[in-house]
């Protein structure tokens, strides 16, 4: 899915769609899309679905929404947002 996912993003800024704000975020070095945009997404996801119990996998979900917490509140403090 992330290989995927990649290929839709370089079509879609191929067509004209979709442009990129960053120098580094480009399609001849899909490698950083590969690793940076997707790919911890799909591990997460697929790491929380595999969680022997609903408990583990609530955990999971509450780090992650923790660790969204802590990047909105360093985004505000640094006027990123």
């Amino acid at each position: 899915m992330t290989t995927l996912c990649v290929c839709v993003e370089c079509f879609l800024n191929y067509a004209n769609v979709l442009t990129w704000e960053w120098s580094f975020w480009q399609r001849s070095c899909p490698w950083v899309l590969w690793i940076i945009g997707y790919l911890p997404f799909f591990s997460a996801a697929y790491y929380t679905y595999d969680r022997p119990t609903e408990k583990q996998a609530f955990k999971t979900v509450g780090c992650l929404a923790a660790l969204d917490v802590v990047g909105i509140i360093v985004g505000i403090c640094l006027n990123w947002i």
